[in-house]
């Protein structure tokens, strides 16, 4: 398999982005941890490469209040600067038809579909067959944002866990990568995940050490 653990952090504290406590403000981003030696150009000539390309951008949430209005803007000043491609990441079921829409749109652009832990107490199994269908489109290159967090626990953990294993199998069956969202849930992620043994990964938002998680890059 192979492996990308994004924004390794011993501090529990930091964010990711996105308004998890629903209070209207947006949790202050941190980076990301790439590795600045690597080749992130596969994205662009594999459907199903390992996603780890010029930027892995959360437009869904951040896009509707900062970007929506300049996007064609952003995205040419990103060319400029050098960027040749970046995924815009999904975390429900309603997020994903925006996603696709901002992907066709923009020939750099390409998405990820699933339905993030926040969301899993509305995923049902017709959800995971739409999700299917969806995977079908061109510019979707793995199904994400999905996986455990037990910080917020805006879902019920069960739930959370039944949507991360149903969309991880669903992921193994289209041999698509997957990016997981692990919070304070390093144990049962990896429960799961060495269980399903998906074929390529993203691990990121990740409050544990580097020990926690080395397993997932030597599996």
């Amino acid at each position: 398999s192979d492996f990308l653990v994004l924004g390794v952090n011993n501090d529990t504290s930091y964010g990711d982005g996105i308004d998890n406590d629903g209070d209207g403000s947006v949790d202050e981003e941190t980076i990301d941890g790439r590795d600045e030696d690597a080749d992130y150009s596969a994205l662009t000539d594999d459907r199903h490469a390992l996603i780890a390309t010029v930027g892995i951008v959360n437009f869904y949430e951040r896009q509707d209040f900062v970007l929506e209005d300049d996007l064609g803007d952003v995205m040419a000043r990103a060319y400029a600067a050098g960027g040749e491609a970046m995924v815009t990441i999904d975390d429900s079921m309603e997020e994903a038809k925006k996603c696709m829409e901002i992907a066709e749109k923009y020939d750099h652009i390409f998405c990820t579909v699933g339905i993030h832990p926040h969301n899993a107490k509305d995923c049902t199994a017709w959800d995971i067959k739409v999700l299917r269908s969806f995977a079908d489109a061109s510019k979707v290159k793995a199904i994400g944002e999905i996986g455990l967090d037990y910080h917020y626990n805006n879902s019920d953990p069960a739930d959370q866990r039944v949507a991360f294993l149903q969309q991880l199998m669903l992921a193994k069956e289209l041999s698509l990568p997957v990016v997981v969202h692990c919070r304070e849930a390093v144990e049962d992620v990896w429960a799961i995940v060495d269980d399903v043994k998906p074929e390529k990964f993203v691990l990121h938002c990740c409050t544990e050490k580097w020990e926690d998680v080395e397993r997932f890059v030597e599996a």
